[in-house]
């Protein structure tokens, strides 16, 4: 028979013991992950100097007056990713009047070279190492436009990594916090489904929308479960779920799954919580 429980009767007294390692893995996890961005950003940071510095370097000697052009034989590997980005790596062999030279090129472009274009460098007569070739040269629009997908593309995936890794962190101090602070609230359940407003809900998880109660503000919120975890631990019927909230900020919230994660009370008490959350039929 279904009985009316309040939410303060469905959990113990605080403070509520959180799974083993629950939060250590969270804030590991974040560390690693903000890390990880941090050394990402270099890499791809460096990438992208080195090869603005390149094309730099082959354009101011391709245009300067005292550069002198010679033919040239060039050896070397095009491999393409995606149908799109062509790297090249060339060696580069040219005769100034101090003897044959031996150079090594690299880049990367969006485009592949010019075919029927012979090859030919110019150098500085007093640095004959530095030198331009054609190609690579034909090639500036196509390399600048490269450069800065580059620099987009590190920006877009150091902010991903970042944002992640902060979020692991803040879960993690957060469910301390509500472990001693939390207050439990039955909030209604708006949508459960594997897509939130734009947000599409990978494999594996499911989307909640809620209404927290008039006391804690009555807004909505949402979150994702992944199955690992269990569902929302369902008040009554599937019209009401169990979250822990800040009444000072409810901003700061966790749902409580039909596992009971984040938290590890132990079997007896487990088994008290399901049943009241199970035979609950009007709660607050």
């Amino acid at each position: 028979m279904m009985r009316a429980v309040s939410a303060k009767d469905l959990l113990p007294s605080r403070p509520w013991p959180l799974a083993p390692g629950y939060v250590k893995k969270l804030l590991f996890g974040g560390g690693l992950l903000i890390a990880s961005a941090v050394a990402v950003g270099l890499a791809l940071v460096s990438s992208v100097v080195r090869d603005a510095r390149q094309l730099e370097s082959d354009r101011a000697v391709w245009n300067a007056q005292t550069s002198v052009e010679v033919p040239a034989l060039v050896q070397g590997t095009l491999s393409t990713r995606n149908f799109l980005v062509h790297s090249y790596k060339f060696d580069v062999r040219y005769v100034t009047e101090e003897g044959e030279r031996n150079e090594k090129l690299e880049f990367t472009a969006l485009t592949e070279r010019d075919q029927s274009l012979e090859p030919m460098v110019r150098y500085e007569p007093n640095q004959p190492s530095r030198f331009a070739l054609n190609w690579a040269v034909q090639l500036t629009e196509s390399r600048v436009a490269w450069i800065v997908a580059l620099a987009i593309g590190a920006i877009v995936l150091v902010a991903k990594l970042g944002k992640r890794g902060r979020a692991m962190i803040r879960e993690a101090r957060d469910a301390e916090r509500l472990s001693i602070e939390g207050v439990p609230a039955i909030c209604e359940v708006l949508s459960v489904d594997r897509q939130l407003g734009q947000k599409r809900i990978s494999d594996g998880q499911d989307g909640y929308r809620f209404r927290f109660p008039e006391e804690f503000g009555g807004g909505e919120a949402e979150v994702v479960i992944p199955h690992r975890r269990g569902t929302a631990l369902f008040v009554g019927d599937r019209g009401k779920m169990l979250v822990v909230v800040l009444r000072s900020d409810p901003r700061v919230f966790l749902p409580i799954t039909s596992k009971l994660f984040p938290f590890a009370f132990d079997p007896s008490m487990r088994d008290q919580i399901l049943e009241r959350a199970a035979s609950s039929g009007s709660p607050q």
